[in-house]
Order: structure tokens, then C-alpha cells, then sequence
């Protein structure tokens, strides 16, 4: 029987190599057959090649072959703007930081310089940080220096000046914050295009072949749907709107909406929301079939964010609404997941820059058998290689334990990588095409340079090839 079957053609085949399923009952096999960016079938060595005559031939010489990784909560664009800026990620004291404002100046030719990425915490002098030495090296161009998170600000006296904004020491939060973004040049459109193509390769790099961008504003949506169109931007894109009211009328008016490879079906936004504003999203996610993901956070009160997905959970048991960063939650809170049909995501990288906060990475998944690993990326590293150590060992990559990760409360190397695969196409309405390697779905999975494993010592691995529907996008060759 097996040889009336010889010699069907296909694409693809990729043979030699450890196949991990990850479906239920994660079968690993050794070959793959792939048909216009579709998988026709996975299974032995032996099977595949003798039932299928291919274009292309891949010897993966035994490598680990897994479905594409997905960080299911990201900003690409804040990413491409920390790019197209000054960088002080890991700046240890102000003179390191005026080092790096002086060569950025000496270097371009830009009427204003902007920073992100500054933490003071890291430096060994503990005085009051202020905007003095700012004004004494730059006194005539403005300058605005974003902390890590993006929650605070620093700006010289010129910067003041030109903005009319009041501050004493140039330190400036909360709501001004917003009064401080108008005034700031835009970077232009070739400049962030540029950016997000250098950024989707360093994605490629990793195994990553999906982001669910949150905080989408209406502009950049249209600038992503440019990149799409254009079959620039290959990566798969889910967007997760701002609210705002442009992106309301757009909801109501397209609904959910499926451009190639970006799907636009949510919104993203914080638990620190007004009652008025929140009850306005959930009722927008409502008639428009979006799923409404709210960033939690320790300090606020989320009793009205459970009162509305309660609402929608008893008329639509499967919403999928999410709290993402659940790991920030109490146990009282997030033991009422499974009651409300809340699907939980979780950062654990964020443990790296916040370790005295107790996590319940295990607890949570308990809570509800699935749970999405995103990495708030810039603000986090998104290298899945740091994920699956802190997730599953507690460890950092210098492998010191993380404090406040206890050994009960880390995941198994398998339910990881689910959290970045299977789950995090659940967690997106997604998995008819994209989590698991089976037939039928997309041919969107990577091929690791080395053992994907987790142990003591922190192992850095990387894509050997990345693959999006059957078309290699990445490759070390």
C-alpha cells in the first residue's frame, strides 16, 4: 500500500532532525513535509522520505526542531524608538551617562536628544539625581532622558524653557509625562520601518516568530499594515490596540481584522484605567469580538477589572479576555482565574529587574492549565533562552538565584515552551494554525543550533533557521 503513496510532491522536506510536537501528546519524530507554507505531515524518517519527492532537502543533522516562539506581550515600536535613541540600558553612574549623550551629539546631527532605557538604582552614588550637570554639558539643545519603564523622565533647563513645563529639578511624572511625548520631535517613517526590520531579524535570531504587540496606536497600526502589505514585515503580528478613539471607530467599524500575517482582534491597556474608561473598553471589546487584555499591576485595585470579565464570562465562556503580568497578583486574585474564565500571561523575566516581588509562576498555571510567557520587552529582554532559565531554574544568566522565584513555584522546561507555543496561540485565538507542529497548520517552526534543555548552568541558544509558513525567513548560513 505505502507504495502507491511514493512520490507524492511537496516543498519541503526536512528530515534528520528531533521534531517536538508539542501537542498533548508531544510525540517527537524525525521528519517533515511541508507544501505551500502548510504541514502535510510529521512523522518518521523513513515514512517521510520514501512517501514524498521534494523541491528542497534539509539534513537538520539531528538538531531540535520546535513551532515558532511567540512573546506574547511586546513593543516593537518603543523598541524601534530606544533604537533611534540614545541607549542608557545598564549606565552605572551620570559621568558614564553624559559619556554616552556626548557621543550620540558628536555623532548626529539632531536638534534634540532623547534617551531611554535610564536606571539610576544601578549606580554606586546614592545623591539626589537632578538635571544639574544636564544643564552645565547641554545648555543649548533640549534633552529628555526616559527611565527604565518609561514612568518617569529627566529634562535639562533648555528642554524646560522651549516647553514652558514646570519643574524644579527636571524631574517629571505621572500625567505631565504625556505633555512631554507632544512636544517631542517624530522619528520619521523610513527611520522606524528601518528600525522594525533590524528588530524582526534580532526576533528571527532567537526562534521567535510571532509578537503580540500591545499598545497599538492607531498611526503605527497603519504603519504595520504598510509592512505587511509590502511583505516586509513577515513576522506574525498581533496587534493589541491602545484605547483611544480612533482605534474604537476602528473596531467597531472593521471588526476583527485579518491582514496576511497580522490579525487585529484586542485591546491592550493598565489596570490603573478610570472606572469610566474601563467599563467604555469592555464594552467596546464586547460588541466588537475583541479580547481585552489588561496589564495588572501590584498596586491597583483590580475588583472592577473581575466584575466586568465576570459580566462577559457568563454570557461568553470562551472571551479569552486576559490579565497579562498576572506573577504581579496576589494569590486572592489570581485564585479567582479559573472561576472567571481569565486567561493569565506572565513576564518572568521581569524577576531580573524586580526581584524582591514574589512570583507564583506554577500556582497560576495551576489555576487554569494554560499560561502565555511574554517579556514586556524593551523594558525586559525577550531572548527565550533568559525566559526558560528564570522561568524554570530561578536562576539569572550569571545563574545566581533570582530572589522571590522559590523552587515550588517554577515550571518544567515542557510547560515553558508551551507558555511561548501551543499556549500562546490559544491565548490569541490562534491555535487552528500556529502553536504545534501537525498537520494542516502553518509551517512556522525553528531549528535550534543546540539542545534545547534547561540545567544549573545557563546555556545561550539560538536559531540555526527560522521558518514562517514554509518559507525560511532566518538562517546562520
Amino acid at each position: 500500500m505505502s507504495g502507491c503513496y511514493k512520490g507524492k510532491s511537496v516543498d519541503i522536506v526536512i528530515h534528520n532532525a528531533r521534531i517536538h510536537t508539542m501537542n498533548e501528546s508531544d510525540v517527537i519524530y524525525e521528519a517533515i513535509a511541508i507544501k505551500e507554507g502548510k504541514i502535510v505531515e510529521v512523522g518518521p524518517e523513513q515514512q517521510i522520505l520514501n512517501k514524498y519527492t521534494s523541491k528542497e532537502e534539509i539534513d537538520a543533522g539531528g538538531k531540535d526542531i520546535y513551532p515558532g516562539f511567540t512573546d506574547v506581550h511586546g513593543h516593537i515600536i518603543d523598541l524601534a524608538k530606544r533604537k533611534l535613541s540614545v541607549d542608557l540600558t545598564g549606565t552605572r553612574s551620570y559621568d558614564e551617562l553624559l559619556m554616552r549623550l556626548e557621543k550620540y551629539s558628536q555623532l548626529n546631527s539632531s536638534s534634540f536628544i532623547i534617551g531611554r532605557g535610564l536606571d539610576t538604582s544601578l549606580w554606586s552614588s546614592k545623591e539626589k539625581f537632578t538635571n544639574e550637570r544636564l544643564n552645565s554639558v547641554f545648555s543649548k539643545i533640549p534633552v529628555c532622558l526616559y527611565f527604565i519603564g518609561d514612568e518617569v523622565v529627566v529634562v535639562n533647563k533648555d528642554f524646560l524653557t522651549k516647553s514652558k513645563i514646570e519643574s524644579k529639578d527636571g524631574i517629571i511624572k505621572g500625567n505631565s509625562i504625556e505633555q512631554v511625548a507632544k512636544i517631542l520631535p517624530s522619528y520619521s517613517k523610513h527611520q522606524l520601518k528601518k528600525t522594525i526590520l533590524e528588530i524582526q531579524n534580532q526576533l528571527f535570531q532567537y526562534g521567535i516568530t510571532g509578537v503580540h504587540e500591545a499598545g497599538v496606536d492607531f498611526e503605527n497600526l497603519q504603519l504595520f499594515k504598510e509592512l505587511v502589505k509590502s511583505n516586509q514585515l513577515k513576522l506574525n503580528m498581533y496587534a493589541m490596540l491602545a484605547p483611544s478613539e480612533k482605534n474604537y471607530e476602528f473596531a467597531k467599524k472593521n471588526k476583527i481584522q485579518k491582514i496576511k500575517n497580522l490579525t487585529v482582534r484586542s485591546f491592550s491597556a493598565n489596570s490603573n484605567l478610570s472606572s469610566e474608561e474601563l467599563k467604555r473598553l469592555a464594552l467596546v471589546c464586547e460588541i466588537t469580538g475583541y479580547e481585552m487584555n489588561i496589564k495588572s499591576s501590584a498596586n491597583t485595585n483590580n475588583t472592577l477589572i473581575y466584575d466586568l470579565i465576570k459580566t462577559i464570562n457568563d454570557v461568553n465562556k470562551d472571551h479569552r479576555w486576559r490579565i497579562d503580568a498576572a506573577q504581579n497578583l496576589s494569590s486572592k486574585e489570581y485564585n479567582q482565574f479559573a472561576k472567571l474564565g481569565i486567561f493569565p500571561t506572565i513576564f518572568p523575566n521581569q524577576s531580573l529587574s524586580n526581584p524582591t516581588k514574589n512570583v507564583a509562576f506554577k500556582s497560576i498555571l495551576n489555576q487554569t492549565g494554560m499560561v502565555a510567557i511574554g517579556s514586556n520587552f524593551p523594558f525586559e529582554t525577550f531572548n527565550p533562552s533568559i525566559t526558560i532559565h528564570t522561568s524554570v531554574q530561578g536562576l539569572n544568566s550569571e545563574n545566581t538565584p533570582i530572589k522571590g522565584i522559590s523552587p515550588r513555584e517554577t515550571l518544567t522546561l515542557e510547560e515553558c515552551i508551551k507558555g511561548m507555543t501551543n499556549w500562546a496561540a490559544f491565548s490569541s485565538f490562534q491555535e487552528t494554525n500556529l502553536g504545534t507542529i501537525e498537520k494542516g497548520k502553518d509551517a512556522t517552526f525553528v531549528v535550534f543550533e543546540f539542545p534545547v534543555i534547561s540545567g544549573p548552568e545557563f546555556i545561550q541558544n539560538y536559531a540555526s533557521m527560522t521558518f514562517i509558513k514554509g518559507k525560511k525567513v532566518y538562517s546562520t548560513e
